[in-house]
């Protein structure tokens, strides 16, 4: 088995709390991505599992077993850092050799596991390279085959592409996950990148400032996100963002903007009169209508990538984004008119900044 239960853990320095209550469950074989901003803690949380950093309170529970005191050398996890970590003196064979030197593997099966490891991510061509002498895609694989080639129980990557050029990220995630597919490792991932989060997870953890913010697929963070923090953290252009209050008339709410704009929204129970909220639009949601249908958008900014036609604009005082596929009839033009799936918009209380259900 490879599973993992944190249970209520936290992290504190000198009585600075930095990490709160965390509780995750992780299953065999998932591939779990921990993200947040800078300095909230995914790091700390990483290197507490791996046994670099101790545990303040809570439980680390590994196959059933108490975890917390079992040294890092027995916890059968191999780490993958962002700096690479390899040794400079070493040439690639060797760099990948190394860990099963020190468990004393036969000199022949040696061999062969640096074979099948370096075939399998294409890097048997350097094996008497020394890392300097490599980029920084092949230094990223020979960090990876040193880790595979112990067939441990857990893979653990800290921010393993940060270091890379944009087109290089892409083709090492694509590797990363399809490596991992392959063999079935559990796998603990760290990242600030909402792209690797969602493209590669089969279970986004988001924290921010030391606390779990949400849990889930990526499908579920980025549909059903609990709080403004999730909704504005994923997705790409991201979520517009318009203030207002609620109205009713006979029972069912209104909308109105600070401008006093009427945007359609789900009738939720929850919703009160002249309460103050925030509705969230995801850009992809939104479609282009006629003029006697939509909303009125003035254009400030328009892009094409390719795939898509993604605008910046306004709607009265209020700031929208919206992104149209190619395949979307479009004019270019200072004004548009547009509509949006009211079904897959989301309203948050303005003060909790909590989901509205």
């Amino acid at each position: 088995m490879a599973q993992m239960q944190l249970k209520d853990i936290k992290k504190d320095y000198s009585g600075t709390a930095v990490l709160h209550d965390i509780n995750i469950e992780i299953n065999e074989g998932e591939f779990v991505v921990l993200i947040g901003e800078s300095g909230c803690g995914k790091s700390t949380l990483l290197r507490m599992i791996c046994g670099l950093e101790e545990i303040s309170a809570g439980e680390l529970v590994i196959d059933g077993v108490l975890a917390n005191h079992i040294p890092p050398q027995k916890r059968d996890m191999s780490m993958v850092f962002q700096s690479y970590a390899l040794y400079p003196h070493m040439n690639v064979y060797d760099n990948i050799a190394y860990g099963l030197r020190i468990q004393k593997h036969p000199k022949e099966q040696i061999k062969q596991k640096v074979h099948e490891i370096t075939t399998l991510l294409g890097i048997e061509a350097y094996l008497d390279r020394l890392p300097k002498n490599l980029s920084g895609g092949q230094r990223q694989r020979v960090a990876m085959g040193r880790a595979i080639v112990r067939d441990p129980k857990f893979f653990l990557f800290d921010e393993p592409l940060s270091n890379l050029d944009a087109k290089l990220r892409v083709v090492m995630r694509k590797e990363i996950k399809l490596l991992q597919k392959r063999l079935g490792t559990t796998t603990i991932y760290v990242t600030h990148d909402q792209v690797e989060a969602m493209t590669m997870a089969d279970k986004i953890v988001l924290l921010d400032k030391g606390h779990i913010v949400q849990t889930g697929t990526p499908e579920e963070l980025y549909d059903h996100p609990n709080s403004l923090f999730a909704a504005t953290f994923l997705g790409s252009p991201g979520i517009s963002l318009i203030q207002g209050k609620i109205k009713k008339e006979g029972g069912v709410a209104h909308f109105f903007t600070d401008d006093q704009i009427a945007f359609p929204v789900q009738n939720l129970p929850a919703l009160q009169e002249d309460q103050e909220v925030i509705l969230g639009i995801r850009p992809r949601d939104i479609h282009l209508s006629t003029a006697d249908k939509g909303l009125k958008m003035d254009v400030l900014i328009h892009e094409y990538t390719g795939a898509e036609n993604i605008l910046y604009g306004t709607i009265g005082d209020n700031e929208i984004s919206a992104a149209f596929s190619r395949k979307e009839p479009f004019e270019n033009a200072d004004t548009l008119h547009l509509i949006y799936e009211v079904s897959k918009s989301h309203l948050f209380d303005a003060k909790t900044k909590k989901i509205i259900l």
